[in-house]
């Protein structure tokens, strides 16, 4: 009975513990999925899910019957989204708690797009859920957080965005005067998109208001908005957004705000789908889900080997983005004998990637021999693993480094078309890292 999901809900968690009673006792019956046989063994126990009161968002109390003991027993308490949005998905992973009453839900729809929520009524779905169930989930989120963002106009006037913009006319035009390049302009207006937490069902988001309606819920005014959360492949994700006056704090939102906060993402299923096709066989290491997850994972590999070369860390972030696990062999070298990392891949060989790297300019380029090459791919052939190696090249523009990549189709073979990552800013790197970078070895 997490407390944060009830202060969201109406500010306080102990006011909402403190109506328990008169919850369970007022409350009715959700019909954890409409049309189904639900029963369940006796011997598991049976549960029952009550929601009070009867608004598009209220509380939902599961409640274990078990005759075996003297009472009841309230297994969890949580906030229900009752009103959402219906998206047709296929269950990828089920995920619960160690004592099965909790759980939350990995899907993916047909076009290849994932999402992960928490299920309110999982006790009382659990022993219809499998891999592979279809079924149409209404899905809602809850604002822990919310606030309008004022400025969506974002003048950039030194850094990243504005380095590798002065490159790309150097690159375009060698005899350009890239110091009337003074700023670059980016608009955050029509900005959407969902940042998952560790647990998959929080995240961060920002988006646009799509419209504006007010309900009361046992003395507390909330606001629902229809809002997109994710856009991938112009292909609109929509759910129905809950914030609370408490969590609002004064503001109210309009038609055309665009908003940003942490949410708690929920679902709970409607019916069957019936489709004998496999959606989750039409994922891929380009597939648009991957994109927020691999965000994440650059930002984590990037963290993690930032004491490394820039060329070595920009391959390795660029592979984490497109779903690989990255295992950096000790002290990996600029022109080391040895793999730079492993990338590791349930269901996949792993690989061996062998990296050259040198700042234009700063460093001297150390290729690849023929034998090197051929040694180092035999011997990972016979321990069942593939290898690659590339030679990225990294050009100083002051605030960061640009990169280029060669040989990439070694590695593109084992792992899929992906793209490297184009610049990176020093701060990034560790002092430590930015000096180990500045030393040529030969």
């Amino acid at each position: 009975m997490a407390g944060e999901h009830l202060d969201a809900l109406v500010g306080d968690a102990n006011k909402a513990l403190e109506m328990l009673p008169t919850i369970i006792k007022d409350a009715k019956r959700v019909n954890p999925l409409s049309g189904m046989d639900v029963q369940q063994p006796i011997d598991n126990g049976a549960y029952i899910a009550l929601a009070y009161p009867s608004t598009e968002a209220s509380f939902l109390v599961m409640i274990e019957i078990n005759n075996a003991k003297e009472a009841n027993e309230v297994v969890a308490f949580y906030p229900f989204l009752r009103a959402g949005i219906p998206h047709e998905l296929e269950i990828l992973d089920i995920r619960p708690d160690p004592d099965c009453t909790e759980g939350s839900i990995e899907a993916v729809n047909r076009n290849a797009v994932t999402i992960s929520f928490y299920d309110p009524t999982f006790a009382c779905n659990k022993h219809i859920y499998a891999n592979g169930c279809k079924y149409s989930f209404s899905i809602a989120a809850l604002a822990y957080v919310l606030e309008k963002v004022e400025d969506t106009n974002i003048r950039i006037t030194k850094g990243a965005a504005l380095e590798m913009l002065r490159q790309r006319q150097l690159e375009d035009d060698p005899n350009a005067d890239v110091s009337k390049v003074t700023h670059v302009d980016i608009s955050t207006a029509n900005l959407r998109f969902m940042f998952p937490h560790d647990n998959d069902v929080d995240a961060e988001f920002q988006t646009v208001v799509e419209g504006v309606e007010y309900i009361d819920m046992v003395g507390t005014r909330i606001c629902k908005m229809p809002v997109v959360l994710m856009r991938p492949d112009d292909e609109d994700f929509r759910v129905i957004l809950y914030a609370s006056e408490h969590v609002l704090k004064g503001y109210k939102p309009q038609v055309g705000d665009s908003i940003r906060g942490v949410l708690w993402l929920q679902g709970y299923p409607l019916r069957t789908v019936e489709d004998p096709a496999n959606w989750g066989d039409r994922l891929t290491d380009s597939s648009p889900q991957h994109s927020m997850e691999g965000i994440a994972r650059s930002f984590n590999t990037t963290a993690e080997l930032r004491h490394l070369h820039p060329g070595i860390v920009a391959l390795a972030s660029s592979c984490a983005t497109v779903g690989w696990d990255v295992i950096p062999f000790e002290n990996p070298d600029r022109s080391s004998p040895l793999p730079a990392f492993q990338l590791d891949r349930t269901g996949r060989k792993p690989v061996n990637v062998w990296i050259r790297t040198h700042i234009v300019g700063q460093e001297s380029p150390v290729p690849f021999s023929p034998e090197e090459i051929a040694n180092n791919r035999a011997a990972c052939e016979n321990h069942d693993q593939e290898a690659a190696f590339v030679t990225m090249v990294c050009t100083d523009v002051g605030s960061g480094y640009t990169f280029k990549a060669q040989g990439i189709d070694t590695l593109e073979k084992h792992i899929g078309k992906f793209a490297t990552l184009e610049y990176m800013a020093k701060s990034q790197f560790s002092k430590e890292g930015d000096q180990d970078s500045q030393q040529d070895e030969d």
